[in-house]
């Protein structure tokens, strides 16, 4: 068993008993946690008693949402299909402009220079990545190091966004 701090002072208990009672979307949820943590991903397998290529796969998945109460939700034949236009934040949209002049929509760029270029504060920069990316928009092909700025790359729903904001169906 390990104890790692997780919310507070209090350490919480981690085995890999634990973790196996756990539905898969918690078990996505607290590797997330563990790694947010710092910790790392050989210490993650040895306290969940699984393998780095698991913590790797549960790194990797997205964690489901449950509805508290699926009793409020629409059944699937009431809904409505069509499809719904996705409402990005104005700070999103400042960073989906920045990829408007590259055709091959790969963008080599920092958090700092993009934070310049689309006049925004480094939060506003991380969140906007963060909807861009959640909406699928966005993809990051590699990190960002010391001397070598993160690689993003524009997905089709990305592209397709784009091509609105450019021909002013929406509002930046």
């Amino acid at each position: 068993m390990t104890s790692i701090m997780l919310f507070s002072s209090a350490a919480t208990k981690v085995s890999p008993k634990s973790f196996a009672a756990l539905p898969p979307h918690a078990q996505c949820e607290l590797v997330l946690l563990l790694l947010e943590r710092r910790l790392k991903i050989s210490e993650v397998a040895r306290a969940i008693g699984r393998t780095e290529a698991d913590v790797r796969s549960l790194r990797a998945q997205k964690p489901l949402y449950h509805v508290p109460n699926p009793d409020r939700v629409a059944p699937p034949e009431d809904r409505d299909d069509r499809v719904r236009k996705v409402e990005l934040t104005g700070s999103a949209r400042r960073v989906l402009r920045l990829f408007a002049p590259f055709d091959d929509g790969i963008l080599q760029i920092d958090r700092e220079t993009i934070a310049r270029r689309a006049d925004l504060s480094a939060g506003a920069v991380k969140t906007a990545l963060d909807q861009l990316r959640d909406h699928e928009m966005i993809v990051l092909n590699r990190p960002g190091k010391a001397y070598s700025p993160a690689i993003w790359a524009l997905r089709e729903k990305g592209r397709d966004e784009l091509a609105r904001l450019l021909d002013g169906d929406a509002h930046a």
